[in-house]
């Protein structure tokens, strides 16, 4: 009775989640799971280097999936086919390699909410960026956070290219270890609300909130920046300048530069600044709020956003009827 007991346990356990990592190469998936009716119940899997015949039967037999995470953590350089993932349609939760083939084919997977795509391991001949843009193009009306990390990186990286200004559903972008190349245009939309750099090298930060007055975060973690203007003072300048609906608060740490330039500003300044602009400086114990693996991509999924916010401007910067009629009359 005991056996049967703990034999039902373990069968419901393997219904719901199944980790296989690092797993010896395999023709087939059966071969480890014979039970095709298991497979069908699995609600999560974790795998290591499999073959593209074990994962074609991952996508034939495993139809119930919400999570599935394919660790390719030896680096084997096998480019795998996933033409056939929509069969998982209930995929929620997703992580591949950096480099796929066919990787439009996750545009079919209307529940997924998270796509991780990472290689710890990989060779500079290998060209991964065609995967990531292809997805993000793909996904541009419902992707919603973007965390990029650039260490595989071979050149510096032009926001512009990834085409972000298109995706109107994003709010949230961290890009680590990036060298950022000028933008050749407005490299963001209007709805992004928050920006974070850690350990990055750029040449102008304004170049990020310049045409964005609805951003309400800009972080700046262990960064160099390479233009010698000062940084705080034309962010504040560009502010006042813009129909904002409140202040952008910029968060740094470990920057001599711009420490430099925070203390120099007085109670007053500080006071007189907050409508526009709000400066925290952290110590790097307190900075570390998030941490990208390196060699890896994260998006996050929602709805579309298909409309334009609603930017009120505020009342006192609107003149009246009197002011207006003022100004003309010397013309």
């Amino acid at each position: 009775m005991a056996d049967k007991l703990s034999a039902q346990r373990n069968d419901s356990r393997l219904r719901t989640q199944c980790r296989i990592l690092h797993s010896k190469q395999t023709d087939l998936l059966s071969q480890l799971l014979p039970n095709t009716q298991v497979l069908r119940k699995l609600r999560s899997l974790s795998i290591g280097s499999i073959s593209q015949a074990a994962l074609e039967e991952i996508f034939a037999n495993c139809s119930q999936l919400e999570s599935l995470l394919l660790c390719d953590r030896t680096g084997s350089g096998v480019l795998y086919d996933i033409r056939s993932i929509g069969l998982c349609w209930m995929l929620k939760v997703l992580l591949l390699p950096l480099n796929v083939g066919t990787p439009l084919a996750i545009c079919s997977l209307v529940n997924l909410t998270h796509l991780t795509l990472q290689r710890q391991k990989l060779s500079q001949e290998t060209d991964w960026m065609p995967t990531v843009l292809a997805i993000i193009h793909a996904k541009r009306f419902n992707l919603q956070g973007l965390s990029f990390d650039g260490s595989w990186l071979i050149a510096p990286l032009n926001l512009s290219h990834l085409q972000l200004a298109q995706c109107t559903a994003l709010t949230d972008l961290r890009l680590s270890n990036c060298k950022l190349g000028e933008a050749d245009s407005p490299p963001l939309p209007f709805s992004c609300q928050r920006i974070s750099f850690r350990r990055c090298t750029m040449g102008k930060p304004l170049c990020y909130i310049g045409t964005h007055p609805l951003l309400k975060k800009l972080e700046l973690f262990d960064c160099r920046i390479l233009s010698e203007i000062p940084i705080l003072s034309r962010i504040l300048n560009v502010r006042r300048h813009q129909p904002v609906d409140g202040p952008l608060l910029l968060t740094f740490s470990q920057s001599i530069r711009l420490h430099s330039e925070l203390t120099k500003w007085t109670h007053e300044d500080v006071s007189a600044h907050s409508k526009w602009l709000q400066v925290k400086e952290l110590e790097p114990h307190q900075a570390d709020t998030w941490h990208q693996p390196v060699g890896t991509v994260s998006m996050k999924f929602a709805r579309s956003i298909n409309y334009l916010p609603n930017l009120k401007l505020p009342e006192e910067s609107i003149p009246n009827a009197a002011d207006v009629v003022r100004k003309l009359d010397p013309l």
